[in-house]
């Protein structure tokens, strides 16, 4: 990913116009690796990269609140994570995080809301 990131780069100094969300896809997935080997302040640091390009990107805002977690800033890491339950409600690695940050920080957890299966009689 760093590679294709510097190749970026070099191609934009060229003048070479590269896509804004290739390389929002570049960060996002260092910033996965960077988070499973431990290092949660570079991976934070690509997290804010990719925002400052695409602010919408929910899998940045999530890693970005995973590593925030890890560093133990459990209030930032909080209202990120609200930003993901917002368009994500029913993925559960967003509402997992959700619950463990609203432990941490003494809130009341609520328990995750599922939509009932429709009733299949016909």
């Amino acid at each position: 990913y760093t590679e294709g990131l510097t190749v970026s780069e070099y191609a934009t100094s060229d003048g070479v116009t590269m896509a804004l969300e290739l390389d929002c896809k570049l960060l996002v997935n260092r910033a996965a690796c960077y988070y499973n080997m431990g290092l949660y302040e570079k991976a934070l640091e690509d997290c804010e990269t990719a925002l400052r390009l695409d602010k919408d990107n929910m899998r940045a805002l999530f890693r970005k609140a995973k590593a925030l977690h890890k560093l133990g800033r459990h209030k930032e890491a909080n209202e990120c994570n609200r930003h993901c339950l917002l368009s994500h409600p029913n993925d559960e690695s967003v509402t997992s995080l959700g619950q463990e940050l609203s432990q941490k920080l003494g809130l009341r957890v609520r328990k995750a809301y599922k939509r009932p299966a429709p009733d299949r009689k016909s």
